[in-house]
């Protein structure tokens, strides 16, 4: 049974890891953390729990946590150990200043690797669901994985992989710091901490930069009259990327909204308040 008619060509297709998810694939960020336990890195997930966010959940959304990182946590664990020598401060300064380059990056880089690392080597499904995937409508997904091109055999040239894809991810949190500046800080102090901020900026993920790299494929769905959403959160990190959609597309276009849990559903009401649309939900 067709759940949506007769899908075509002026279909797009938004795909989310609660796509993946339904697949039974090992995507969720509790996924990386039990990778990275398995895997022997625990002085990484004691780094990543102690100095990302307490106020969000730090593997049911790493990267939100990601970009509530605690700077003086950071800093105090790279300095801990300095002893203060009153009669070199130059030397203790220079120390206190280098301290983030051998204590934080490495933890910064070692992430990011096994995060490359970790999808790189998830098992894709290789039952479909019984769901319409149409080839010949266009697809925008969010998800690294290829799970589209090789169980639903979807062309890449109908996919956008608008976070890369699993051999070029783009990775990490929304909060960019451009400046630091803090006039009751040492400048050895305010040093140290700019070499942490810049190495977290490293991982920011330029969701406007993303839009305008893309602008030709935006300008390629201006004939869609149907979106269709699966395996989507409805959380406002992604909300630039669904007005750009929006924007792109006939504004007639209907919208057809997938929710799988409660809290998914109840997401779609701010979702579509702040699109400025109106939409069908269906269970996934």
């Amino acid at each position: 049974m067709d759940l949506f008619g007769n899908t075509h060509s002026h279909s797009l297709y938004i795909i989310g890891n609660g796509f993946d998810l339904a697949h039974s694939m090992k995507t969720s960020w509790q996924d990386f953390h039990n990778w990275l336990k398995s895997n022997s890195h625990s002085s990484l997930i004691t780094f990543c729990e102690n100095n990302f966010s307490l106020e969000t959940d730090l593997w049911q959304d790493f990267e939100k946590a990601l970009g509530e990182y605690d700077l003086n946590s950071i800093f105090d664990y790279c300095t801990e150990d300095i002893e203060i020598d009153e009669e070199h401060m130059m030397r203790t300064n220079f120390i206190i200043e280098d301290s983030p380059d051998s204590l934080f990056v490495p933890h910064k880089d070692e992430l990011i690797q096994c995060f490359m690392e970790w999808i790189a080597n998830i098992e894709i499904s290789d039952k479909p669901l019984n769901i319409e995937i149409p080839p010949e409508a266009k697809y925008l997904t969010f998800n690294y994985t290829k799970t589209l091109e090789k169980l639903y055999h979807i062309h890449p040239s109908q996919i956008l992989h608008i976070h890369g894809d699993v051999n070029n991810p783009i990775f990490g949190h929304n909060q960019l710091i451009k400046e630091y500046w803090n006039e009751h800080e040492l400048l050895s102090e305010q040093t140290a901490k700019q070499k942490i901020i810049a190495g977290m900026n490293e991982l920011h993920k330029d969701v406007q930069g993303i839009i305008a790299d893309n602008s030709g494929y935006f300008d390629s769905i201006s004939d869609i009259d149907e979106i269709i959403i699966r395996g989507i959160s409805y959380g406002p990190i992604d909300l630039p990327y669904f007005k750009k959609i929006k924007d792109s597309v006939k504004p007639n276009c209907l919208w057809k909204l997938s929710w799988h849990s409660q809290k998914d559903r109840l997401a779609t009401k701010a979702f579509t308040e702040s699109l400025g649309i109106e939409a069908e939900l269906f269970q996934f």
